[in-house]
């Protein structure tokens, strides 16, 4: 996976799928990472260290749109479609 910064110029008016997916870090605490698929390359995108925030749907759905800001704002890319976790509350 490649990071975002790298390939700016690429993804400026591209349609992207947003990926929000819920990881640990090294220390085992909860992070929600989302990347970014060209629909033939993934790139970083972000992260989010969650602590103790309760990870409801609202909560998952506020970082997505988040993501979404920073994919517009920072590389110029439309987000199209979102795939998350397959859990209840995303």
């Amino acid at each position: 996976m490649i990071h975002c910064r790298d390939m700016a110029p690429h993804l400026k008016d591209e349609p992207v799928t947003l990926i929000q997916d819920g990881w640990s870090d090294i220390h085992n605490s909860p992070v929600i990472a989302h990347c970014i698929h060209t629909g033939s390359k993934a790139y970083f995108l972000c992260s989010d260290e969650t602590g103790a925030n309760k990870k409801t749907s609202d909560y998952c759905a506020e970082l997505a749109k988040k993501a979404m800001s920073v994919a517009a704002a920072n590389y110029g890319c439309h987000v199209k479609a979102v795939v998350a976790d397959n859990e209840k509350k995303c």
